[in-house]
């Protein structure tokens, strides 16, 4: 927050009745987008670095909807950090092959990644990019 006010004074998200969480981050991730956009003067100097204009109008357009790619490059770190990323069963099969390289405490391989439905990873990570509870 580095002491700024309007930081400070937080956020509040309110679902309405029936609406899910996807659809209220998709509009607190347009907020993001546009208050991130990158600031241009009249002559078209930059005054402030920030998110790319075509991609906030992207995430506007759709919503606050991530596109797919954008979406694979913040899930690229589960591919580096995961150590093992697959279903159940290949993570099991790749933990039982490499299995010197573990703690011997330790029973299983897969560690089920939230938010991804059906896989896995050989690491549990704890840090989720977009901002979903870990």
């Amino acid at each position: 927050m580095a002491g700024g006010g309007e930081a400070q004074a937080g956020l509040i998200l309110a679902l309405a009745p029936g609406q899910d969480w996807s659809a209220a981050a998709g509009h607190y991730r347009t907020l993001l987008y546009v208050h991130g956009a990158e600031r241009l003067n009249a002559a078209g100097a930059t005054v402030r670095h920030g998110i790319d204009p075509e991609a906030v109008r992207l995430v506007v357009a759709e919503g606050g909807a991530l596109p797919l790619t954008t979406l694979l490059r913040c899930r690229v770190r589960y591919f580096t950090d995961g150590v093992v990323l697959g279903s159940r069963t290949f993570v099991e099969e790749a933990f039982q092959r490499h299995r010197a390289f573990f703690s011997p405490k330790r029973a299983t391989g897969a560690r089920k990644l939230k938010h991804a439905d059906g896989l896995y990873a050989a690491r549990r990570l704890r840090l989720d990019l977009l901002g979903l509870p870990a």
